[in-house]
């Protein structure tokens, strides 16, 4: 883990010292925690961005969450989908010298 210099006003740093107490939990594990959630928010933001601009139309599958029924969803997943793994070496070293896996 990399260490890095945070500068807090003296305020914020009287909040972080109320609410987090030292015995409980260090000061830098709740601020790596509050980094992290605010990355993932950010994350999903971006991810639902393009979803927003071009939403599902109606005729797209499910329209509304009452119609859909897991028990249909699972047959519709697993009919036809059973693959079974190849017997050929997949890697280009493999192949090149004929050594099994």
């Amino acid at each position: 883990m990399k260490s890095i210099l945070l500068k807090l006003d003296a305020e914020t740093l009287r909040l972080v010292d109320r609410y987090v107490p030292r015995r409980d939990r260090k000061r830098s594990e709740f601020i790596r925690n509050a980094v992290r959630r605010e990355l993932d928010r950010l994350i999903e933001a971006e991810m639902e961005a393009p979803y927003r601009h071009l939403p599902q139309q109606p005729d797209e599958g499910w329209s509304s969450p009452d119609e859909w029924s897991p028990a249909a969803s699972a047959n519709e997943v697993s009919a036809g989908t059973t693959r079974r793994r190849s017997k050929r070496p997949t890697s280009p070293r493999t192949r090149r010298t004929g050594a099994r896996r």
